[in-house]
């Protein structure tokens, strides 16, 4: 039986608890603060009944459908309600016409084609029966759980063997939901109470909204104490068993355990994470905080004050009631545009500490298991970009699992940063291949490639996450929480296989349950023994200057070791005293000792190679998903045309080898051998993108790598064009300072122009014309089209206040891309960051969001192979 937690007020009396709540053996609703989804499902029918009361059931067990069709709910829509929403306790989940208790008579819905959809009119006398005008929020909200389907959902539920129209909700989750909206009901005796308190009439239909408990109010609390989540805390730290206290752990005093409580139920602080793995994203995000209040609104978070920078967490936090205040309504824009631009990246405090204590350097080979939605992917960037890009060789491997955030959260994202050293692949993290480079003509053997640090968060039933997302305090469960440790052992320790030696593993979880937490990481090490160990996070955090309060976890039982016969004997005795360290070694963060959320850090560091070693030269797959990289050095990687495109822009190759340092240019080929796109790639993803190949990988598959340098644009569009290859805006703030600017280069400093360009996406003539320089016969011909770099003048006034130098060609300027054809001007910068400059920088009006999109639409046209904003996502409040 599904079980949903509610925000509940007490009901008035026996009578109205049943009606609501009924038995379904779970007791009265009045002694319980919670319903089930199957005894809702009586007073679900009980709504539709007094809508459309169903005629006498015909011999034969089928009722008949209502007389009039056009003033009732439909019988086919009935079933559709009560099986998606409404599932009696026992029914995992029906379609259409697979509810016997509901009219299975033909209707108008079912002769459409349509038996299993809802309809708008009977959507409206279902919400008016239950007590919610049209308008109501409530109502808008039942609107679109029961939306129709789309095109493209159909077929899918087509191939499925699924009804045509079957929503594409799932229903356990939907239920839920129907399940509290319709529990927000008081009964007659207590509304009228209110209605008397409030000085209204007692003519009550028994359909008045509930009061609803507020996260931050003292009823909240009072809610929060008896939900199984802080029941959980409590086992944990202040009603220890015998077993508990026989391994040592003291209980926390009561005054203590109040006081985690209270901050369980405070809303969290805001707190981003300032980039500094590009160099224009570092000016822009000086320009962007000079402009907020001169920084002062937006102080470092008191975790990180005193630590450096170059370890990638420079961040800034501002207290919840002020983010959210009509006063610093500013500074929350301000805040949003940043993370949509790239400039920083919203990021819970602690979730910054795997990352931080893990020291990466410039040179680290570096995974990430479970990278979506990419926050500490961006952070182990920062870190290995923080002496900038050719000092980076290192390389980073995102890997995830779920195909939307693998293919499209993720790349999105790290576009925005700039970094050449990023592979992204999707993959199982649980059974993750092995990277192989393979054995070569000449002898050399087969080598697998391991890694130097390794992030491990793992999925988690996030109980540390209550602070920012007060639903779990409704969707929590310990059951739910042991059901995943299975899955997270697998996942740490796949990572200690793919270790090299001297490796360390970040183990994360945003989780305070100790079976998620230290059980996890004490059965790791009795598994592998003396091949690795457990180092001091709190010392290592500490060391990098990150202040903490929290420091250690709590003992935990020794696991039952599966080996029966070892060579050491006295290898099971050195298990045990490494067990012992772990309430030591490891940091759980409770919420009322740092004001953060709960989160768990553990670091494991290989000090052995593996006992048992695989013939790593078989087995062997490829998995760039029919991706052809070549190399512009290699015998077919026609070097002759990249230096081509380079002389093009008033460049050469000793200029983009100095200022690239170690990065690979690249060719991505395409099946007809064109050369379309050439992307960058770090010394270190150049090995892993060009060298190897999967062992037992045929489940995984290359999504992304490094950044896009070149494209080429249609063979349709400006066929007279000088060079068939636009500049990436990924790279043009690298390249384009280095540029001649007698070649393709633009250099706008009329304000006039500026707002056209950034509002509109383009700019014509008569307020725009061309510069001598790109027009021929010594600048009184035709206009020489084609891709070119564009140089907007920033304001000066804005370098005073982010301590920038204006004289400096390469911070004094906002570079972008752009394609100039006969008639205009058009860039290719993607909304988000046009919107951040063009408000922040510059103090213009910009459009709304869908003149923007019409802006980027017409830049797409005008470049006719893709722009910037390609799979651009706008992961808006990701972390926050």
């Amino acid at each position: 039986v599904t079980v949903s937690v509610l925000y509940w007020q007490p009901m008035a009396s026996d009578e109205a608890a049943r009606a609501v709540g009924g038995k379904a053996g779970r007791g009265d609703a009045k002694d319980k603060d919670y319903v089930t989804v199957g005894s809702i499902a009586a007073t679900v029918r009980r709504h539709l009944e007094s809508i459309a009361p169903a005629p006498d059931a015909e011999p034969g067990g089928a009722a008949a459908s209502p007389t009039t069709p056009s003033e009732a709910v439909t019988g086919a829509a009935m079933r559709r309600f009560v099986c998606m929403f409404a599932m009696p306790a026992g029914t995992a989940g029906c379609g259409a016409g697979e509810d016997s208790s509901a009219p299975a008579s033909p209707t108008n819905n079912d002769a459409a084609g349509r038996d299993d959809v809802l309809q708008a009119k009977d959507i409206e006398r279902l919400l008016k029966a239950v007590g919610f005008e049209p308008e109501h929020k409530l109502a808008i909200a039942v609107n679109l759980l029961l939306t129709k389907c789309t095109p493209s959902q159909r077929a899918i539920n087509k191939r499925q063997g699924k009804g045509a129209n079957r929503a594409p909700r799932d229903a356990k989750a939907t239920a839920s939901e129907l399940t509290w909206l319709f529990t927000q009901q008081q009964d007659p005796a207590a509304a009228a109470q209110d209605g008397a308190a409030a000085g209204g009439g007692g003519g009550n239909t028994g359909h008045t909204k509930a009061r609803r408990v507020e996260p931050g109010t003292p009823e909240f609390l009072d809610f929060v104490r008896k939900t199984p989540l802080m029941a959980n805390l409590r086992r944990q730290f202040v009603d220890l068993s015998d077993e508990q206290r026989a391994l040592g752990q003291t209980p926390m005093s009561a005054e203590e355990f109040a006081a985690l409580e209270a901050a369980m139920v405070k809303p969290l602080e805001m707190t981003f994470r300032v980039h500094r793995c590009d160099p224009s994203l570092v000016a822009l995000s000086r320009i962007l905080l000079g402009a907020c209040d001169g920084g002062k609104a937006l102080v470092p978070s008191p975790l990180f004050k005193n630590t450096p920078a170059a370890l990638g967490v420079d961040t800034r936090a501002m207290a919840d009631s002020d983010y959210h205040s009509a006063e610093h309504a500013a500074t929350q824009a301000l805040c949003r545009n940043g993370h949509s631009a790239g400039a920083w990246s919203f990021q819970e405090a602690v979730s910054m500490l795997p990352v931080a204590a893990l020291g990466v350097e410039p040179h680290h080979r570096v995974l990430d298991m479970c990278a979506a939605p990419g926050s500490k992917s961006l952070q182990v960037l920062d870190a290995m970009l923080r002496d900038g890009q050719g000092a980076a060789t290192g390389v980073l491997v995102c890997n995830e699992k779920e195909r939307v955030k693998a293919r499209q959260t993720l790349p999105a994202r790290l576009k925005r940063s700039h970094c050449p050293n990023a592979v992204v692949m999707r993959g199982d993290g649980t059974a993750l291949p092995a990277m192989v480079k393979p054995a070569k003509p000449d002898g050399t053997p087969a080598e697998q490639l391991r890694f130097d640090r390794i992030v491990c968060d793992v999925p988690c039933s996030g109980d540390g996450t209550a602070r920012k997302d007060s639903g779990v305090w409704s969707g929590w469960s310990r059951d739910y929480g042991e059901s995943l440790t299975k899955t997270q052992r697998a996942l740490l320790l796949r990572a200690i296989d793919l270790l090299a030696v001297g490796g360390v593993v970040a183990y994360s979880t945003c989780s305070m349950h100790v079976a998620e937490d230290e059980d996890v990481v004490a059965r790791a090490l009795d598994c592998y023994g003396d091949e690795v160990e457990l180092l001091d996070v709190n010392e290592e955090l500490r060391s990098r200057g990150v202040a903490l309060r929290s420091s250690g976890g709590v003992p935990t039982p020794f696991p039952d070791s599966k080996r029966s016969q070892e060579p050491d004997p006295d290898a099971p005795a050195r298990r045990r005293a490494k067990h012992q360290t772990i309430k030591d070694k490891v940091l759980r963060v409770l919420p009322h000792r740092d004001d953060t959320g709960g989160f768990f850090v553990a670091l494991i560091r290989r000090v052995q190679p593996q006992v048992t070693q695989h013939d790593v030269g078989t087995k062997l797959n490829h998995w760039t998903n029919g991706k052809r990289f070549v190399r512009v050095d290699a015998t077919l990687g026609d070097k002759a045309a990249f230096d081509d495109i380079l002389k093009a822009y008033g460049t050469d190759r000793a200029t983009f080898d100095r200022l690239t340092g170690s990065a690979v240019p690249t060719w991505l080929v395409t099946p007809a051998g064109g050369k379309k796109k050439l992307f960058l790639l770090s010394k270190g993803a150049a090995e892993v993108v060009h060298e190897c190949m999967l062992r037992k990988g045929a489940g995984s598959e290359l999504v992304a790598s490094g950044i896009r340098a070149f494209e080429q644009l249609d063979a349709k569009f400006l066929p007279e064009s000088v060079t068939r290859y636009r500049m990436s805006g990924e790279v043009v703030a690298l390249l384009g300072p280095a540029c001649d600017a007698s070649a393709r280069r633009i250099t706008i400093d009329d304000p006039a122009v500026v707002k056209e360009l950034l509002t509109g996406g383009s700019v014509a003539a008569p307020l725009f014309q061309p510069p001598a320089h790109l027009r021929g016969d010594d600048g009184k011909g035709a206009v020489l089209v084609g891709p070119v770099i564009v140089a907007i003048r920033l304001p000066e006034e804005k370098f005073a206040a982010a301590g920038l130098s204006a004289d400096n060609v390469r911070e004094g300027y906002l570079w972008l891309s752009g394609v100039l054809t006969q008639f205009k001007l058009a860039h290719t910068l993607d909304s988000s960051a046009v919107r951040t400059v063009g408000e922040h920088v510059f103090g213009f009006t910009m459009p709304d969001a869908s003149s923007t999109k019409k802006a980027d639409a017409a830049a797409g046209k005008a470049v006719a192979g893709g722009s910037d904003n390609d799979e651009a996502g706008n992961d808006d409040g990701a972390d926050e």
